[in-house]
Parts: structure tokens; sequence; C-alpha cells
């Protein structure tokens, strides 16, 4: 397992290239199917369980599940230094996704409430899963800071923020001597989708030029929809892509499903393998989060990060852009 760094207070954190996405966790995806799941990641090297406080919300009586499973599988992974916990806090509650919940009492009361339910004293990597533009970043990260010194929470990170709001946040903390966000959770992947399509504008894409920016101060990205639902290797085993026509099914996708399957019939690899190095391997540092229906998914997931190594090149043929 390759692993990229992420600074935290006194020191840094080693992430495994691929985090365990735990969204489904108590839910769709039971504890035994879970715990499974986990000693089998955590046996590859996968060292990082990503949370939220928002997630299993959606499914009856599983609000905080996700939370709660997570806090079982760090008790049988042993030592609580043996995991990184990412979670999360700030998103809108579902019924109210207009009204946003960036504000020193929402945050607050998210974090300890995960805490609660992982029956943990700290989250490794906190992150704000979304942003409001009206609060000022110099707010925002004053009472990140709080949290850190009082020892709840190791690292910061900004998921769905723009470019621009991360920096700013950044150069605030660096000129008040703060810890700033040392990591982004955005979607990337090997395609480029429209968020408007899915449903959600609040989702914020890294696109070519948050792309070369993240490269130029080399900051992390932990990235979700890292399969974008398996496009590639839908295309590939010539699946109706139909459905994913205003998602994913785009010019530009085509044109690097041509690149990705020219490797993949150069080295007899699988589409979707293909897909997960290109983040795993990226010159900026990325650990994609992937998620599974079936223990079999997830197997194929740690064999193509062990397995698959690209060349310069072939990141260079896959990353195109318009």
């Amino acid at each position: 397992m390759r692993y990229i760094d992420i600074g935290a207070k006194g020191g840094s954190l080693s992430l495994s290239r691929l985090s365990l996405g735990a969204s489904q966790f108590g839910t769709s995806i039971g504890m035994q199917m879970a715990a499974e799941a986990a000693e089998l990641y955590l046996s590859r090297g996968g060292n990082c369980f990503d949370s939220a406080r928002i997630y299993g919300a959606w499914a009856p009586d599983g609000d905080g599940a996700c939370d709660k499973a997570v806090g079982e599988l760090i008790k049988r992974a042993g030592k609580r230094g043996n995991v990184i916990v990412s979670g999360k806090g700030a998103h809108p509650l579902l019924s109210e996704m207009e009204r946003s919940r960036v504000s020193y009492a929402d945050i607050r009361q998210d974090l300890h409430e995960s805490l609660a339910l992982m029956d943990t004293d700290y989250i490794d990597i906190y992150f704000l899963h979304r942003d409001d533009e009206r609060v000022p970043v110099g707010e925002i990260i004053d009472w990140l800071n709080e949290f850190i010194g009082g020892g709840l929470i190791r690292a910061i990170g900004a998921s769905n923020w723009s470019t621009d709001r991360i920096f700013a946040a950044n150069e605030y903390a660096a000129k008040n001597g703060k810890q700033g966000f040392t990591v982004a959770q955005q979607r990337f992947s090997l395609t480029e989708s429209n968020a408007k399509a899915g449903g959600d504008p609040t989702m914020v894409e890294l696109r070519e030029d948050d792309y070369r920016r993240y490269r130029q101060r080399d900051l992390p990205v932990m990235a979700y929809s890292s399969q974008a639902r398996g496009y590639f290797a839908k295309l590939a085993a010539g699946a109706d892509v139909s459905r994913m026509a205003g998602m994913f099914d785009t010019e530009l996708n085509r044109r690097r499903f041509e690149a990705l399957q020219k490797i993949c019939a150069r080295e007899g690899w699988e589409p979707a393998g293909v897909a997960l190095a290109y983040l795993t391997q990226n010159q900026l540092p990325v650990s994609a989060i992937i998620g599974f229906s079936r223990i079999e998914q997830l197997e194929a997931s740690m064999r193509a990060e062990a397995e698959v190594n690209l060349t310069a090149e072939d990141l260079a043929d896959l990353q195109i852009w318009p």
C-alpha cells in the first residue's frame, strides 16, 4: 500500500492511498459485512475509515449509524492508533438542505455527537462537509483550532469548498499562527462529471484549474466518487450507460476511455483498476475513497492498488483536459 502525508498537530498522519468509504455501514451494509471488509482492508495496509455525521440519516432509523459502525470497527482494530478516522460535520439537515449549518454551534454539536457515537476521544481528520461563503474564513479557522487545541481533532480538512475559499482560509491561518486545512475532500476521478446532473449542486468537483493550483501547493486530496459509479467498467463491458449521460457519459470521458483501453490492452489490467491507479499514483497526493456493495469489489480495488503500476506516460495519456 502506498501512503501520503497529511499535516496534523504535532507532526503528520501517514494516510493510505485507499480510504475505506463507510457511508453505507450500519444501513445497507450491515456490521457483519462491514467487519469483514475492514479486516480485509486493514490486512492489505489500508488505515483510514471515512465517515460523516450525516451518513445514514437518509435511511429509516439510520441517523448516526455510520459513525456508530466506525466506532465498532475502531475497537475491533485494536489500538486506537492503528487507524485514521476521517469525520465530517456542518452538512445541512437533509430536510433543510437550503439552511446552512456552518456555525460554531452546529459544528461543535456534530463533532461531539460523532465522538460520542464512535466512542472515541478524538477524530484524526475532521472535515467541514459544506461551506457557507457568508461566514468569514477566519472565524471558521478559529473555531476549528479551538477543537484542535482541546485535543478533539488532529487535522482539519475542507469538503466541497471552492479552491479560493480553501486557500483564503489557509492564508489566514498562516498569518495568525493557526493550523489550516491540510487536506481537501472533493469529487475527483478519471472522469470529469457534471455535478448538477448528480442532483446536488453544493458538491464540488476538482477540475483542471483546481488541480493545477492544488499541485502548486501540494495540497492532498481525499477523492470521493473515485470510481465514478463504475462508468469505465460498464463501458468496457458494453453495458448501457445512457442513464449516466448527464453525469459521466461525455466526449471528454470517452476520449479518456480510449486512452484507458490502450493501457488495459497492453498490460492485461481491468479498466476499473487503471482508473483507480490514476488517482493513487497521481502527481497530486491522493487517497481514493473506495466503496463497495460486495466484498469481491473491495478485493478488486485492493488488488488493483497493489498490482497496477502506471508510467508517467500513462498518466499523461489519461489526463486529457478539454
